[in-house]
C-alpha cells in the first residue's frame, strides 16, 4: 500500500499505466486467495493489513493521476534531528507519567509548557521545509511521521489525552497479571512505553536492561479495558479475546479519526477548490448560509488526492482545514450528498472536540443531534452507504 501511495503521489506515466493496474489487481487477488485458503474474510486480517487492503480496493483504476516524462521527480527532503526530537519528547513524557500522579488536562502547567515546545519544533520544521520550496510530504517517511506526531501533540487537548493514555498503560504494565507471560529474567525489567505513528498496532522489543513497547497513536483515549488488553498482548499474552478487542477498536471511528488527523497534517492536497464537477468554495458558502446563518469563518478548503471509499471528509483543527475526498467530485454524486459531507466537517469546526473522563469525543450526542438537522440527512446517508459498498466491490 505504501509503495502504491508513493507512486500515485508522484503520478504514473502512460507507459507504466497498464502494468500498474495489473499490479494492483494481482495484489488484491492474492490477498483474497490467501483468505479463501485459510477460510477467513479480509475483515479478519490484522487491522493494518485490512486497512491496506481497503485502500487498494478503493482505487479507481480508470482515474489514476498521469505524470508526463517531463514532470520532475518528487523531492527527497532531508532535515536532521526530527526523529531525535520526537525521541526527546518520548523521554519527557515517560518521566512525567512515572513521577507525577495527576490527571492531565489542557490547563495543566506541564501541558501548556510542552504544547508550546512542541508547536515551536513543528513550526521550525515547517519553516525549514518552506525554505526548500517543498512540503512536509517530501520528507522521508520516518521524519514525516515524527513531524505529524509533533504537530498533532502541539494541541493541548491531544497532548493531555496522550499523557492520560500513557499513564493508564504504564499503570497496567506494572500489574502482575499482565506480566505473567514474561520469562523470569524479564519480570523485573522496567517497561518503557510510547505512543507513536506506526503501521502496526503495537511492537515489543526486549532489551538487556528494559522492555520497550510502542503502541499506535490511534489508541489515544481508548477505553481502559482496551488499553489493558494492549498491554497484556504486548507482554506476550495469547488470549484471543484480548486480541479481538484491540483489533475491533482499531477499525473503530475513534481510532480512524486520530489516524486521519495525523495523516492530514502532511497530506498532499490540491489548493484549487474547483474540482472537475464541484467547487468547494461554493459548497461551503451554500452550507454556511443554510445551516450556520453565514456566521462560520471560512476554513481552508481542499480536495484530497486519493480516491477513498469510506471516509469522505476530514476537518483538521490544527490548520483549520476541511478536506473532501475527490471520490465525491463526480457527476453521479448528487449535490446534497457533498453538502452533507461538508456540513458534517463544518460541525466539527463549529463544535470542536470534547474530552470527557480522559476520552476524546468528536461525535458527541450534541453533534449527532445537530447532524440530523441536515435537511436530506437520510437520503445522503443512504447514498454514501451504497457508494461505500459499490467502491468495495
Amino acid at each position: 500500500m505504501n509503495h502504491v501511495r508513493d507512486q500515485i503521489s508522484a503520478g504514473i506515466t502512460a507507459s507504466e499505466m497498464d502494468d500498474f493496474r495489473v499490479l494492483i489487481r494481482d495484489m488484491i487477488s492474492q490477498v483474497e486467495r490467501i483468505c479463501r485458503q485459510y477460510h477467513c474474510q479480509p475483515e479478519q486480517l490484522p487491522a493494518p493489513s485490512y486497512r491496506a487492503y481497503q485502500y487498494l480496493k478503493s482505487l479507481n483504476l480508470n482515474k489514476l493521476p498521469i505524470r508526463t516524462m517531463t514532470t520532475p521527480p518528487p523531492k527527497t527532503l532531508r532535515i536532521t534531528n526530527i526523529v531525535m526530537t520526537s525521541n526527546h519528547f518520548h523521554s519527557q513524557f515517560q518521566h512525567l507519567v512515572n513521577n507525577k500522579n495527576t490527571e492531565w488536562t489542557p490547563q495543566h502547567p506541564d501541558i501548556k509548557r510542552l504544547s508550546c515546545e512542541l508547536r515551536s519544533h513543528a513550526d521550525g520544521i515547517a519553516g525549514l521545509v518552506q525554505e526548500e520550496r517543498a512540503v512536509p510530504a517530501d520528507l522521508p517517511t520516518r521524519s514525516q511521521h515524527a513531524y505529524q506526531w509533533l504537530a498533532f501533540l502541539s494541541e493541548a487537548e491531544n497532548l493531555s489525552l496522550h499523557l492520560n493514555t500513557l499513564t493508564v498503560l504504564t499503570q497496567f504494565s506494572k500489574n502482575p497479571i499482565c506480566r505473567q507471560m514474561l520469562s523470569s529474567s524479564e519480570c523485573t525489567l522496567p517497561i518503557h512505553i510510547e505512543l507513536y505513528v506506526s503501521s502496526s498496532l503495537y511492537r515489543t522489543r526486549a532489551r538487556s536492561n528494559h522492555i520497550h513497547i510502542t503502541f499506535n497513536e490511534g489508541y489515544v483515549g481508548a477505553p481502559e479495558d482496551t488499553l489493558q488488553a494492549l498491554i497484556c498482548l504486548a507482554l506476550r499474552s495469547q488470549d484471543p479475546t484480548q486480541l479481538s478487542k484491540i483489533k475491533t477498536y482499531a477499525i473503530s471511528e475513534e481510532f480512524t479519526e486520530i489516524l486521519s488527523a495525523l495523516e492530514s497534517i502532511t497530506a498532499q492536497v490540491s489548493q484549487d477548490t474547483q474540482g472537475r464537477v464541484y467547487n468547494l468554495t461554493e459548497i461551503f458558502e451554500r452550507v454556511n448560509v443554510n445551516y450556520f446563518n453565514n456566521t462560520l469563518p471560512r476554513p481552508h478548503l481542499m480536495w484530497n488526492q486519493t480516491v477513498t471509499h469510506r471516509k469522505m471528509g476530514h476537518y483538521q483543527p490544527l490548520t483549520d482545514t476541511v478536506m473532501i475526498s475527490i471520490t465525491l467530485d463526480d457527476v453521479r454524486v448528487p449535490s446534497y450528498v457533498i453538502d452533507a459531507v461538508m456540513y458534517h466537517e463544518l460541525l466539527h469546526k463549529h463544535l470542536g472536540i470534547q474530552v470527557i473522563n480522559g476520552r476524546r469525543y468528536a461525535h458527541t450526542s450534541e453533534f449527532r443531534a445537530e447532524e440530523l438537522k441536515f435537511r436530506q440527512y437520510e437520503e445522503a446517508q443512504k447514498f454514501l452507504s451504497q457508494l461505500h459498498k459499490k467502491l468495495r466491490l
